[in-house]
């Protein structure tokens, strides 16, 4: 479960239809159907990093202690997609 001590507030340019999250370090991922992603931060300086995903987005879950985001996409449902999220 992912607590927050004080409100923080993300502004997205897409629809939040998968919202993810880890504890530590804290992360959001909200993710949309049409290929979109967001990485939330919420540090004591809050970020954001806009990604694409290569097709319409099935499923999102990032990994618990390493900086990896898995997707699986609606076309190929037996695909599984790992991505870094390093910087």
């Amino acid at each position: 479960m992912l607590f927050l001590n004080e409100a923080i507030a993300f502004e997205l340019d897409h629809r939040a239809y998968y919202l993810r999250g880890i504890p530590s370090p804290p992360l959001l991922v909200a993710a949309s159907k049409e290929r979109r992603l967001s990485l939330c931060r919420p540090t004591p300086e809050p970020s954001i990093s806009r990604l694409s995903a290569p097709g319409e987005i099935a499923a999102v879950s990032p990994h618990p202690t390493r900086p990896l985001l898995a997707l699986t996409e609606a076309d190929l449902a037996s695909c599984l997609c790992l991505a870094s999220m390093d910087h």
